[in-house]
């Protein structure tokens, strides 16, 4: 960022006031220091209660109650687990594409044939075809998943390349005409795990990556809306989106269509206003209710004082 800070106006400058609290983009409240008990408990994912041996996994195929019993419940004691570690374990199984073994519910339908118990019967049948359906359904999502990424021309497993970016690095201003690139931000230590195989996660990571920069860079944030719309604040010129957009495709090595390109910016657009949100609301817990907006009208009466203004291009 390079600009000269004001010494004189004839509203107080509410970025004087030290913005010395802050929350680091590292610090969260969800991370977890320990294991929890029932996740530690079940983490080989099996079970020997009830003289029974319970595998999350039967043949290369997930098994749905075998899952349940060591992933989700406590057969020991017959209790669910909490929501948030069911949670947490059912996105191993997201995470670990492959079938639900249906055979399970047969096998278990015979069984209550054998042991007369036909509501027990129909409804393992019932589940039978409810899980057979949905590896039915997840084997399509794919294909249709490459079909809507085409759209946008996604191509995957590309790094982020710096290099290819270069030719789109631009000066970008900010509404108080302070300016950055963001090869002042984005380096090789920070692009080194970004892939365009999750474009939009990684996208959003970065637009995350550049506010944060310039809100441990730039006081005035809190002054800036997102949209031209705004009415209260500052907007941020839209060729800093546009410019961004441009930095961001080549990076990944992405064709620079329209639909890409209007994607990014929207990412952009959504990641500062969340930001601006926050920004505000520290900035307010601070210095009291609505101060963020009486310093965007300090800032706003110094860009109309054009020349004469403190702030300086």
């Amino acid at each position: 960022m390079h600009y000269l800070t004001p010494n004189r106006s004839s509203r107080p400058a509410p970025y004087r006031l030290p913005l010395t609290t802050r929350t680091s983009p590292s610090t969260s409240s969800s991370s977890r220091l320990f294991v929890d008990e029932n996740q530690r408990k079940h983490a080989r994912g099996t079970d020997y209660t009830r003289g029974n041996l319970y595998t999350a996994t039967v043949n290369q195929k997930w098994s749905p109650i075998g899952f349940a019993a060591t992933q989700l419940y406590d057969m020991e004691t017959g209790s669910a687990f909490d929501r948030e570690t069911c949670e947490r374990n059912i996105e191993k199984m997201i995470k670990n594409d492959r079938d639900i073994d249906y055979m399970e519910w047969l096998n278990l339908a015979s069984k209550c044939r054998e042991e007369g118990k036909d509501l027990l019967e129909k409804f393992s049948l019932g589940m039978a075809t409810q899980t057979a359906l949905s590896n039915a359904r997840n084997r399509r999502a794919p294909r249709e998943t490459k079909t809507v990424s085409n759209l946008v021309g996604n191509i995957e497993k590309r790094g982020f390349s710096l290099d290819s970016a270069k030719c789109f690095d631009e000066e970008l201003e900010l509404p108080s005409r302070k300016t950055f690139r963001l090869s002042d931000i984005l380096t090789e230590n920070v692009v080194c795990n970004w892939t365009s195989t999750q474009f939009d996660a990684h996208t959003k990571r970065l637009a995350l990556h550049v506010w944060d920069a310039v809100d441990n860079a730039d006081e005035l944030l809190v002054c800036y809306g997102s949209s031209q719309k705004e009415n209260k604040y500052v907007p941020v010129n839209p060729s800093i989106f546009t410019k961004m957009s441009d930095y961001i495709i080549a990076g990944f090595g992405q064709t620079n269509s329209q639909d890409r390109k209007t994607q990014v910016i929207s990412y952009l657009q959504s990641s500062l206003e969340n930001k601006l949100n926050r920004v505000r609301a520290r900035y307010n817990a601070k210095f009291g209710k609505s101060q963020s907006e009486q310093a965007a009208i300090w800032l706003h009466d110094e860009l109309m004082k054009g020349e004469a203004s403190e702030l300086k291009s």
